[in-house]
């Protein structure tokens, strides 16, 4: 029985083998003109050359070219050529037609190289360059020693030659990078798309250790590049409230901090602060596991309010958050920032100072969440009373809506202008609501300049 499903499957992946290829249309470096029955994508593109290229290969379902370079090919771009039909043309980066039908990219390492065409009176169309090379690539490690902590590492690693576009094919994923310890046998790997940001990996806290790693860098279709003698030192740690969304904490809550890399002989505290405060107030944190640290206890001398919260591993800083310790949640401002308005999502933890004649937002709890069948009332957001010794001015909310796509929902903002005649120096922010509520102030004074 078993013999009988195996040849089933063999039939059956010949068949959809034989489907794939017929799916492909393969072009030589310099293609033919079209057979009569264009498809859509051929109403705008007849093809296009790459220099040097040995193949060309055009996927219809993801209208997506792979192009292959010999070994010896070392150009640190590629010159696209593009035969377009009649009446198309080439959609610069600033949305405007072209008559350009050469475009130079840099390949490698990059992003697939995408463009857009369009015809008069017709829609647009879009497709996708892969750069890729099939020998061994030319891959330099710039350093053996790797910073690492609970959040992740950046790979120090550059890409010299014979390598393409990440990813190089389409349905990949990207670059695979594994490390080993060959003493231990502990493995983990990634597949990883931009080799400039961090990249986390599981089980990464096995990484600390003075057992050497191995280092392999696999690229589609290429033969893999191995390091030997990888080690890891312990970066700065790092710490997050968990959950992340909790803001408001009573005097008898726990307070979780969750990240690492901790150690165990390690001293761990929290201090709370604000403007009103003369001087912080600490408590210490308990120990748990490399990913945990906690306090079950909040200072019952705190009163109810705005505070920053920091965290340190003995005297160094691992963090910052903005909470509220209250008994009974009520009115409270919870951010106040200047610049993107997606930060409406994070507390911010940095003192805002603000030009005079410039705008900034705040987000004041409750807030008025809804869809796009909302009519958001501008009423329901608070004044910002600003006040200094010798100034008192109270900011009119203009009303924003943000979109907060993960959560699905909507809701309100206020942006808020401060005067140009209003004079230098820092100022204490409360809110007021329209039923005369006033909000407690908020950790820190905004610098007006």
């Amino acid at each position: 029985m078993k013999i009988k499903i195996y040849f089933i499957m063999l039939f059956l992946g010949f068949l959809l083998g034989c489907k794939k290829k017929e799916e492909l249309i393969e072009f030589s470096p310099k293609p033919e003109p079209e057979p009569p029955g264009l498809t859509k994508s051929q109403e705008f593109l007849k093809g296009l050359e790459v220099t040097g290229a040995t193949r060309i290969v055009y996927d219809s379902v993801s209208r997506s070219y792979m192009v292959s370079f010999p070994d010896n090919f070392t150009a640190k771009e590629a010159d696209v050529k593009l035969a377009l039909q009649p009446d198309v043309f080439l959609i610069d980066s600033l949305g405007n037609l072209s008559a350009d039908t050469l475009i130079r990219y840099s390949y490698i390492g990059k992003a697939p190289l995408t463009f857009g065409l369009r015809a008069k009176q017709r829609y647009e169309h879009f497709f996708n360059v892969y750069f890729n090379f099939t020998g061994t690539p030319d891959i330099e490690l710039l350093e053996k020693v790797i910073p690492v902590n609970a959040r992740a590492i950046k790979i120090p690693i550059r890409f010299n030659a014979r390598v393409g576009s990440i990813p190089q094919a389409p349905g990949e994923a990207g670059v695979l990078v594994k490390f080993t310890n060959p003493k231990t046998g502990f493995s983990t790997q990634a597949q990883i798309g931009d080799f400039e940001t961090l990249i986390g990996f599981e089980n990464s806290n096995l990484f600390i250790t003075d057992d050497p790693f191995s280092l392999e860098i696999r690229v589609y279709n290429q033969t893999p590049v191995v390091f030997q003698g990888i080690r890891f030192t312990r970066d700065k740690p790092i710490g997050n409230i968990i959950p992340t969304y909790k803001f408001t904490f009573a005097h008898n809550d726990t307070i979780k901090i969750a990240g690492g890399f901790y150690l165990p002989q390690e001293k761990y505290k929290m201090t709370f602060s604000n403007d009103l405060m003369t001087n912080p107030v600490s408590v210490q944190m308990q120990f748990v596991d490399s990913n945990w640290i906690y306090s079950n206890k909040i200072p019952s001398t705190l009163s109810e309010g705005s505070y920053l919260m920091s965290v340190y591993e003995s005297e160094r800083l691992i963090s910052n958050a903005h909470i509220y310790i209250t008994e009974n949640a009520g009115k409270l401002i919870e951010t106040i920032w200047q610049g993107d308005i997606n930060m409406a999502t994070e507390r911010n933890t940095n003192r805002v100072v603000i030009a005079r004649g410039s705008e900034f937002y705040a987000k004041v709890l409750p807030m008025e969440y809804g869809t796009s069948q909302t009519n958001f009332d501008v009423n329901k957001l608070a004044r910002l009373r600003l006040q200094s010794a010798d100034n008192t001015v109270d900011l009119v909310p203009q009303l924003v809506v943000y979109n907060w796509s993960v959560a699905l929902a909507k809701f309100s903002l206020g942006k808020y202008k401060v005067p140009n005649n209003l004079s230098p120096g820092l100022y204490a922010v409360t809110g007021i609501f329209t039923d005369g509520t006033q909000t407690k102030p908020y950790w820190c004074r905004i610098g007006v300049r």
